[in-house]
């Protein structure tokens, strides 16, 4: 695709009768019929500008150049800026012409995402001379680079999080609240946004339900056609949330539903192995090995899990937190370091941590108070390859 860009020059002394003869259709200038006051006029090099912007006429090929150069720019003369999509301030340090022209190359550069090298040809200089005058044209304030995400994600957090524990990419939802309820809410937004984005046709997703993907799936009226299958089995007090996920996301979808009809932890009794061999059990156990995707919730020990509740009430609780258990995700519970805790092997229902780890994309869901051990053993185990998380939570992983 053609770039042609006119050359940009000024009108120097020696020929300035010559620049007032041809730009005589300036108001304002030498040898213009008058046509009432003029406007503020400045000359910077030669070149005719005036306060409310580049003035060009028909008769004035140099400033009309310039003029195509600044379209879509902000140039300020003195206190004055002609209002249009990019902004740029003049600089005392650069002539008009270089200021116009790194601003260009910038443009081109960092709005219009051209390559240095076209850019170099274009203008006729090395592409390091190029790049440093995008650098220059930065520094100096004469083009601006504002973020405008229209989700309050924040965006440097983000990106230190996932180069940090090397994750495939995080979203740090940007709330400060210290209520646990409202960051709930705040990421459960960001969540039913990534899943719309995330989800494709014929994928076949996993779900291990939580309170913030109960919200998350509330939010949500219409997917690609993909079928839709719960991970894990369901919790005490909140039996109905686990359900209420894999029906508001299949109502979505308009695909095949796979829901898992069984409480999350089994007790001892050998007996109670016995419901896992209901068909509709065995129906959703077979369809986890085909799964592509998993939105798992991370749950915080003791405050902010359902499962340590439950084991509170068997008296079990205790012996797991001795061993250090701070989080569980999916059908894993977690020490700090990231390592999974033995002691429920074969009471879990849902996905097993093997099969979850062939999944090829897991995402892992939690925050607000309470969360932050938890988030960081989440990062630190490798489970996850995207994690939706806030900001406090996100600080606490960056800060250790």
């Amino acid at each position: 695709m053609s770039h042609s860009t006119p050359a940009i020059s000024t009108c120097r002394p020696a020929a300035r009768s010559a620049a007032q003869a041809s730009c005589s259709s300036v108001p304002g200038a030498p040898g213009a019929p008058s046509t009432g006051p003029a406007p503020p006029v400045g000359k910077v090099g030669g070149v005719v500008l005036a306060m409310g912007g580049l003035r060009s006429g028909a008769g004035c090929p140099m400033a009309a150049a310039v003029s195509r150069r600044l379209r879509g720019v902000d140039v300020t003369v003195g206190q004055t800026a002609h209002p249009l999509t990019y902004h740029a301030r003049m600089s005392r340090r650069l002539p008009i012409d270089q200021v116009v022209l790194h601003t260009y190359v910038a443009m081109q550069n960092l709005a219009h995402g051209r390559a240095v090298n076209d850019i170099a040809e274009e203008i006729g200089k090395s592409r390091f001379a190029t790049a440093r005058m995008v650098r220059r044209a930065r520094e100096l304030g004469l083009i601006e680079v504002t973020a405008k995400v229209p989700d309050p994600v924040d965006v440097d957090l983000s990106a230190r999080l996932a180069q940090r524990y090397g994750l495939r990419s995080a979203l740090v939802v940007a709330t400060q609240s210290t209520n646990a309820t409202e960051a709930r809410e705040a990421i459960a937004r960001i969540t039913a946004r990534y899943i719309l984005d995330d989800i494709e046709e014929d994928d076949v997703v996993g779900f291990a339900p939580g309170r913030t993907l109960v919200l998350a799936s509330r939010l949500i009226s219409q997917l690609p056609s993909a079928d839709i299958v719960q991970l894990t089995g369901v919790g005490a007090p909140r039996l109905e949330d686990g359900v209420e996920v894999i029906s508001n996301i299949g109502r979505a979808s308009g695909g095949a539903t796979y829901p898992l009809y069984a409480p999350a932890l089994l007790m001892k009794d050998p007996r109670a192995h016995v419901l896992l061999q209901h068909p509709s059990i065995q129906r959703t156990m077979r369809r986890m090995d085909h799964v592509v995707k998993t939105f798992l919730t991370i749950g915080g020990w003791p405050e902010a899990s359902l499962l340590a509740r439950q084991l509170t009430e068997l008296g079990e609780r205790e012996a797991f937190e001795n061993e250090g258990v701070v989080a569980e995700i999916g059908t894993m519970l977690l020490d700090i370091d990231g390592n999974t805790v033995p002691g429920l092997e074969g009471r879990f229902v849902g996905i097993s941590e093997e099969s979850l780890r062939r999944v090829p994309a897991r995402v892992g869901i939690g925050g607000g108070a309470g969360k932050e051990r938890a988030l960081i053993a989440t990062l630190r185990s490798g489970i996850c390859h995207v994690v939706i998380t806030d900001a406090r939570c996100a600080r606490a992983a960056l800060a250790v």
